[in-house]
């Protein structure tokens, strides 16, 4: 298990700089771009990980969010009526659905995108995953990351920034909160379409993965830490290359 951050701290010797020290939480943080879990503690959480601790870069990102996603989904809006034809041609259902997840302060927000599958199960469904399928449509909205596109009405809204942590299902989030400590911390800040985890953390697709979901909290708390204009120009520019090469995010 990894050392708490109370204990001695390791000596670390750069070359012509004479001796750093630092804790193994930091030197893991640093190595890693995750939060040790086993560090978190009450008084770290009221240090570092407040929102109130950011107030102008929290103005800035915002100010950012509005300028960067305004021309984005003013030019989205061409691409909406060939989606809305493309699924209305092959089976008639609904062309935008809506999804509850779990926003800043643990309030519950509307995730919209393009339908890519049989129907909309809110992400109520059994251990097992969904009965729905992917679509023909939605298997190219899937591919070419148009189903996201919606989501640009949320951060024009303020329910969503462009960077933060990826928002789950509420029924998710529930069971999560009973199995892993201090999850709910990465609901201090507004959560966001691409974000640190989505970018290095283990994913579970919205499954009960405790393991992953922990590795996720533990990059979700490293970019809660350290969050500034530079992280997030750093997390874009990422989430664009993933775009463009359909890595995926």
């Amino acid at each position: 298990m990894l050392a708490r951050a109370h204990r001695p701290p390791v000596e670390l010797v750069a070359a012509g700089q004479g001796t750093t020290l630092i804790g193994l939480p930091e030197l893991y943080e640093s190595l890693s771009g995750r939060v040790a879990l086993s560090s978190v503690d009450e008084a770290s959480l009221v240090e570092s990980l407040s929102s109130r601790a950011h107030p102008w870069y929290d103005r800035l990102k915002r100010a950012m969010d509005i300028l960067i996603a305004l021309p984005l989904f003013l030019l989205s809006l061409l691409v909406y009526p060939f989606v809305a034809l493309a699924l209305k041609l092959q089976d008639g259902g609904d062309v935008i659905i809506s999804m509850p997840r779990v926003g800043e302060g643990g309030r519950i927000i509307q995730m919209h995108k393009f339908r890519s599958m049989t129907g909309n199960d809110a992400g109520k469904w059994g251990e097992g995953g969904t009965t729905l399928r992917v679509t023909p449509v939605g298997k190219f909205l899937r591919i070419s990351r148009l189903d996201e596109v919606p989501q640009l009405w949320g951060v024009l809204k303020g329910d969503f920034s462009l960077i933060g942590p990826r928002p789950e299902f509420p029924d998710v989030v529930a069971q999560y909160e009973k199995e892993i400590p201090y999850y709910g911390l990465r609901h201090l800040i507004k959560p966001g379409l691409s974000g640190w985890a989505q970018l290095y953390g283990r994913h579970a697709h919205h499954g009960i993965g405790l393991e992953e979901t922990r590795d996720k909290l533990a990059c979700d708390l490293y970019y809660l830490k350290h969050r500034s204009l530079a992280l997030d120009l750093t997390i874009a520019l990422k989430t664009i290359k993933k775009l463009l090469t359909r890595s995926g995010v």
